[in-house]
């Protein structure tokens, strides 16, 4: 077959690929040690096949590569074909230094379709590529090289410190919370590949940006909260982090595929005395770790074949005969097994039994974000990098760091943003809407269902605000709403007959999805919303409504504590519960509510076995998963051992009554208040922002306190007709979207379960918003119910009745021993007691200190 090439002097020329002319070609490569020794044997049998071709090998250090390139082509010299990166593409092109293999296949006359392929030499070979393969070497239309091995990252772990690698990013911080060092590399490239596991996407069909839709704010977020854990060690050195992995000071390092070499490589002389570097038979590799709501998507770098375009076409025909042998599915497997190259080709089979560590890079680059090549990949990395810092060094907040990242990219790559030309939306219809939520009082307020002043009480009614501007955007959609109290709203669901609840959309708390889901009142709606839609929630939020790991609702809105003061009664505001033992004042008292769910924080601030998952789903290893629970015993026999204490000490109030707490702060008797971020709003009503002051809970003995997370949301009737299924979708993705929980934020105190939400870092909101990251998702169903009554009963027991802490405890498992449907309950060698209510499963840690009375009564 002839073609035509066009040369670096725009001049064109005939090249003939059906027969490999004799003659000499250069090659360029970077490639030391084993890779070097396998280019040599690969190109050695080259030339036992090709006898009259001798090919001139060139040895150029990596980063001396490009320079040393552009140099000698400038020049209309340097080597007919070299290996380099793919980032190289645009400035390669643009100076029209490499050739433009898509011309090859455009002069291809004969090529009519299917089953003809294999007559043509380009597109016989470009079809062992994956599409995103090809993107690292397309530019402007163009396609300038063969790529040949890929470099992607994955885990890197040791198995002499690491037994299982982590699988999801939950169990990857709770490893290293529980002292397993792990490494990340914290440039943008480097740590990209977490924003796809939380559902982002770098750009969108049209090559725009968007990053600014959620993924990346979580991801972020979820590195601030995850450098707080002991073993987590985040540094924006990656040769220090490999330095270290392979000396054996990291147990977990996220490396790199073209790292192996250098972390297996024999010891040298200053690495002779000391512990051995890590071997090859230590070192495990296995795919990134999972999100939330996503896989991992880290860029993907490809190595590839460059064609000088001051070669003869003879030159080039000679070169593109070597790039496509050595490219082929033979030589691509021996360098994979010999050098330890991840093959482009995907025609290579690679088995994960004889070799799971190719395996494990091969896997992991099937779902790898093609990295963007243009004249502004400096910018990128610099503005990414800029942002990374700035998020972990505190300076701006996660949401705020990916709209300005996300214009920045936008604007660096010549993309014009097209202003918002949205249009009312053209439906009609009407959504009915069964509000048991608005009326409710805060989960911690014990006393009966509140009466219809509650919206006043705790600020304006942020719904009926979200439906007045949802009639504005979608007109012919008409939305009515039917307010109840949560028992009459729970009773109005339960008594219906099937298909008859009269209601759309079921607004309330994330504790009835069981009850619900089981009764088949309310429909999964898993496949009904994709990964860029739940991006945009914070992942704690979004987790509250998800059962057997099915989801069944869209978030609206969420409620954590916090300690709320007097600025005018305090000066220096307290922190620890030390500092509240220690500095009690009777004229500036602290009011903190007794009870199960009240007071769950303090049971976090005196153990260590439940830490919470800083964002996204807490796994059954840290307290919750779907419908998991864990609730350790000890720490709660501390907290209660600490409330008894200072109970009768002046200047502490401590009560299962909410009134009476509530009037005592916003009446400025009390100077301190452990309460809900739903009363914000009305506490800063009638106090006054230069009064009222919020600070994160008390820390205790053994850390950073944790509420638990109760989360309201949009729940979708079971027997509603896909139509109104669209109707009630649109509507909450409409009170969820960006605007509307700004706007919610902004006028009534909001907590915002929108991640896109720029809150102030320092303002009460931004608090709020941070205690959801960290807090545990509360208990549902027929189990928050058990545990609230339960767990009030020992705190009266030791708080007005006088009881020690350890037999109130003990008392109370032994109760829920008891109730629960399990026929074996015999602890744990490390003292877990595992009790199943229905489908809920309640694990009690620390119950071997506990007398308990473990038998099922008939």
């Amino acid at each position: 077959l002839t073609f035509l090439i066009t040369s670096c002097g725009s001049e064109e020329k005939k090249v003939d690929l059906s027969e490999p002319i004799g003659g000499r070609v250069s090659l360029w490569h970077s490639w030391t040690g084993a890779q070097a020794d396998t280019l040599a044997g690969v190109l050695a049998t080259f030339q036992e096949i090709h006898p009259d071709v001798l090919v001139q090998v060139t040895y150029i250090p990596s980063d001396e590569m490009l320079d040393r390139y552009l140099s000698a082509a400038d020049s209309g010299l340097g080597p007919d074909i070299f290996l380099g990166a793919g980032e190289w593409t645009p400035q390669l092109a643009e100076r029209h230094l490499i050739v433009d293999l898509s011309r090859l296949i455009q002069s291809d006359q004969a090529y009519s379709g299917e089953g003809e392929a294999d007559n043509d030499p380009i597109r016989r070979i470009l079809s062992r590529y994956t599409p995103a393969t090809l993107d690292a070497v397309r530019h402007g239309g163009g396609l300038y090289g063969l790529p040949q091995a890929l470099n992607v990252q994955a885990l890197l772990y040791n198995k002499t410190l690491v037994a299982d690698p982590p699988t999801t990013l939950d169990q990857l911080l709770a490893q290293a919370t529980q002292g397993t060092t792990v490494g990340m590399s914290i440039t943008f490239e480097d740590a990209f590949w977490g924003v796809p596991a939380f559902g982002g996407q770098l750009r969108d069909d049209e090559g725009r940006y968007i990053l600014d839709r959620g993924g990346m704010a979580n991801w972020l977020n979820w590195l601030k909260n995850a450098r707080e854990a002991p073993g987590m060690i985040l540094d924006a050195d990656r040769r220090e982090l490999r330095k270290r992995f392979r000396a054996q000071e990291l147990a977990i390092y996220v490396g790199f595929s073209d790292e192996l070499p250098e972390i297996t490589r024999a010891p040298d002389e200053s690495e002779a005395e000391g512990d051995p570097p890590i071997s090859e038979e230590q070192l495990g590799v296995s795919p990134l770790p999972t999100g939330p709501t996503g896989n991992p998507g880290p860029f993907l770098h490809v190595n590839t074949f460059f064609f000088n375009t001051a070669s003869s076409a003879e030159q080039f025909a000679r070169a593109f005969t070597l790039a496509d042998f050595m490219t082929n599915a033979e030589q691509s497997l021996d360098m994979m097994r010999q050098g330890r190259i991840v093959p482009a080709n995907t025609d290579v089979r690679v088995n994960p039994r004889l070799d799971p560590k190719m395996a494990a890079f091969v896997s992991q680059a099937r779902s790898a974000t093609p990295l963007p090549i243009g004249d502004y990949f400096a910018e990128f990395q610099r503005a990414g990098n800029t942002s990374y810092r700035q998020v972990l060094e505190g300076l701006v907040q996660p949401a705020q760091a990916a709209i300005d990242l996300t214009e920045t990219l936008n604007r660096a790559a010549g993309i014009e943003l097209a202003e918002d030309s949205s249009i009312a939306c053209l439906d009609t219809g009407q959504i009915t809407i069964l509000d048991g939520a608005t009326l409710a009082n805060t989960p911690w307020e014990k006393s009966a269902d509140s009466q219809p002043d509650t919206a006043a009480k705790f600020g304006s009614d942020g719904l009926a605000q979200v439906i007045q501007q949802f009639k504005q955007v979608c007109p012919s959609i008409i939305v009515r709403r039917t307010l109840l109290t949560p028992t009459e709203w729970l009773q109005r669901i339960r008594s219906a007959e099937s298909g008859e609840l009269g209601a759309d959309l079921l607004f309330g708390p994330h504790t009835a999805i069981p009850e619900l889901a089981e009764a088949e009142r309310i429909q999964d709606i898993t496949g009904r919303v994709t990964a860029e839609e739940v991006q945009q929630f914070l992942p704690n939020a979004l987790d509250a409504l998800r059962y057997q790991e099915r989801l069944y609702g869209m978030p609206y809105g969420v409620d954590v504590q916090a300690m709320y003061y007097n600025k005018q009664l305090v000066q220096d505001p307290i922190g620890t519960l030390d500092d509240i033992a220690r500095f009690a004042d009777v004229n500036a008292p602290t009011a903190i509510q007794s009870g199960f769910d009240a007071g769950y924080w303090g049971l976090s601030a005196f153990g260590d076995d439940l830490p919470p998952a800083a964002t996204g789903a807490n796994s059954a290893e840290m307290g919750m998963e779907s419908s998991y629970f864990s609730l350790d015993m000890q720490a709660m026999v501390d907290w209660l051992d600490w409330l008894h204490n200072v109970q009768n000490t002046p200047g502490i109030l401590i009560s299962a009554d909410y009134a009476q707490l509530w009037d005592s702060f916003r009446g400025e008797s009390s100077a301190y208040y452990i309460g809900s971020s739903a009363v914000w709003y009305a506490l800063e009503q009638e106090l006054g922002s230069e009064k009222l002051g919020v600070l994160k809970l008390p820390a205790g003995p053994q850390g950073e306190s944790h509420a638990l997370l109760h989360t309201t949301g949009f729940l979708f009737n079971a027997n509603a007709s896909d139509a109104q299924m669209e109707l009630a979708l649109k509507f909450a993705h409409f009170a969820s979207s960006l605007d509307s929980q700004q706007m919610l934020m902004k006028q009534v105190g909001h907590t915002p379960v929108n991640v896109g939400v720029n809150t102030d870092s320092t303002g009460p909101v931004a608090i709020f918003a941070q205690s959801v990251d960290e807090a545990i998702i509360g208990p549902i169903g027929q189990l928050a119910t058990l545990l609230d009554s339960a767990g009030d009963k020992a705190y009266d027991d030791v708080l007005v009745d006088g009881l020690q802490p350890s037999v109130a405890v003990s008392n109370m498992a032994t109760q829920l021993a008891q109730i629960a449907q399990t026929d074996v309950m015999t602890p744990t060698a490390d003292g877990m007691l595992t009790l199943r209510f229905g489908d809920l499963q309640l694990n009690l840690l620390h119950v071997d200190s506990l007398n308990l009375i473990t038998e099922n009564p008939e």
